[in-house]
Parts: C-alpha cells; structure tokens; sequence
C-alpha cells in the first residue's frame, strides 16, 4: 500500500467512525474530528466531509458562533463543495453572491 493509499484509507476509517459517533455521542464525534483536522489533508472529498462534519456538530452543541466563523472559512476553502447547502443551512450562513460589476 502505498503512503497515499494508506492516508486515504485512514481518513476513510475516520470518516466512518465520525459518521457513527456522530449518532451516538455528538461530543465524542467533535473532539475526534477537531484532532484529525490538524494532521489530515486540508484537500479533497474527505477534509469537505470532515470539516463540514465539525460545523454541524458545533451547531447540534450549541456552539452557533464557532460554527459561523468556521462556515465562512469553509465557504471560502470550499467554494463548490457539495456540503455547502448543509452547513450554510445548519448556520444560517448565505453571502450574497457577487452582482455584476458596475458599469457593466
């Protein structure tokens, strides 16, 4: 296995145990993604997951201002994730989007 095939997978596993504590035990799932988050990629499908994960969890714990800080950090990190509509929604978080500009 190769060193990225390993880090994949290991995000893969942190993932799926995320995804369950995120059921069973919301602070649990927090602290574990908040840890993870550090050492683990800050690209691709599974930091959008993870760090879309942590937003919800702050919100689902009552922690709504570190959740809208972060959201705007993920909005622009992440500017066509698929997880947008789920964060913006759970924070109610919307920028505007850009008119066109004057004189045009």
């Amino acid at each position: 296995m190769t060193d990225a095939s390993a880090g994949s997978a290991a995000e893969d596993d942190t993932l799926a145990e995320l995804a369950h504590l995120n059921a069973t035990d919301k602070p649990r799932a927090l602290a574990l993604a908040l840890s993870a988050d550090p050492t683990s990629p800050s690209g691709g499908p599974a930091a959008e997951a993870r760090r879309a994960m942590i937003i919800t969890l702050l919100v689902d714990l009552g922690k709504m201002d570190e959740a809208r800080q972060r959201v705007y950090l993920y909005i622009g990190e992440y500017p066509d994730s698929p997880y947008l509509p789920l964060v913006e929604g759970k924070t109610g978080v919307h920028p505007r989007p850009f008119g066109p500009s004057p004189g045009r």
